[in-house]
């Protein structure tokens, strides 16, 4: 049974009200912005691809939760069920970007979570899009359900 992905926005943590190390509180922390910005220009952020709890579940305080987190961007949509064989190994952040370039492919994403609920119009504009961004298959379904997914998960 493969495993649902989950965004990270859907999961809940409720935060220690004191944060140690060695048994002294972790304070916050100013850094220099612009010494950091030439260390790591390019933050990058996990994202949660999976959790032991279905999201938006009310727990108690203190119950454990298992998440498994990744950078996202470098994993392969093969991750996802039924990838199109064209687009194996292709990076999920790479899918994402022009996934996400495309306001009109955002709206449809936004409106319908499969292709059998797209209208006519709606398959011909999914599928230019898909030739003209260079995501051409002949899996339309499945490449609507990877690149949503792909959007859904990737880093911002």
């Amino acid at each position: 049974m493969a495993k649902q992905l989950f965004a990270a926005r859907e999961l809940f943590i409720q935060k220690p009200q004191v944060v140690t190390k060695g048994g002294v509180a972790v304070r916050p922390i100013k850094l220099e912005e612009t010494v950091l910005q030439t260390q790591f220009p390019i933050v990058r952020q996990p994202t949660v691809i999976s959790q032991s709890v279905p999201a938006g579940t009310t727990l108690v305080r203190g119950a454990a939760v298992d998440v498994t987190m990744a950078f996202t961007g470098t994993l392969p949509v093969d991750i996802f069920e039924n990838v199109p064989v064209a687009w194996k190994a292709k990076p999920i952040q790479e899918v994402a970007d022009k996934v996400r370039g495309n306001p009109a492919v955002l709206q449809l994403f936004a409106t319908h979570e499969t292709a059998g609920s797209l209208s006519a119009d709606e398959k011909t504009q999914f599928g230019t899009f898909l030739s003209q961004s260079g995501l051409a298959t002949d899996s339309f379904d499945q490449a609507f359900d990877v690149a949503r997914n792909a959007h859904l998960i990737a880093g911002e």
